[in-house]
């Protein structure tokens, strides 16, 4: 309607005035100050800023995953390198039991616990609170496939 308003909803077009310059483009997340009283908050939760994370994740290329290798990250609409700095379990899609990784590489189809190191922060959430900001994929730089996809549990205890 073209005037001004407080707030907006989930798939409302609008135009941001900001109260100083920032530097914000196209797939920035913009995100409240908790701590702020005068910011009317509405969100229940505040994401997580930070450069590791545990997830749950599928390898999905043919080639085994080289632990310690670096690959890009596809996380919404960012993208920075990452690795993969431990993997906690492996899970048996049969049974659902948690089983050791002695190779520390992962299989095609295999899903594992692990977590990942990003060369730049990520704001991202638990998946189990949004989707949207909860998943990701890896790529390998080689040959552009996209090789495993996960589901981020948790910000990596430091």
């Amino acid at each position: 309607d073209g005037g001004d308003h407080e707030v907006a909803h989930e798939e409302q077009a609008v135009t941001l005035v900001l109260d100083r310059q920032l530097d914000v483009s196209r797939g920035d997340m913009l995100v409240a100050n908790v701590e702020t009283p005068d910011v009317a908050i509405t969100a229940k939760h505040k994401p997580h800023v930070g450069s590791a994370f545990s997830a749950n994740m599928c390898w999905l290329d043919p080639s085994n995953m080289v632990f310690g290798r670096r690959y890009w990250i596809k996380h919404t609409t960012q993208s920075t390198r990452a690795v993969v700095e431990k993997i906690g379990f492996r899970l048996n899609v049969e049974t659902l039991a948690k089983e050791p990784v002695p190779s520390n590489t992962l299989a095609m189809n295999e899903i594992a616990h692990v977590q990942i190191s990003t060369q730049q922060p990520l704001i991202f959430d638990a998946f189990e609170t949004n989707r949207t900001t909860g998943c990701f994929v890896l790529i390998d730089d080689a040959t552009n496939r996209t090789v495993a996809a996960g589901m981020i549990i948790e910000p990596a205890e430091t």
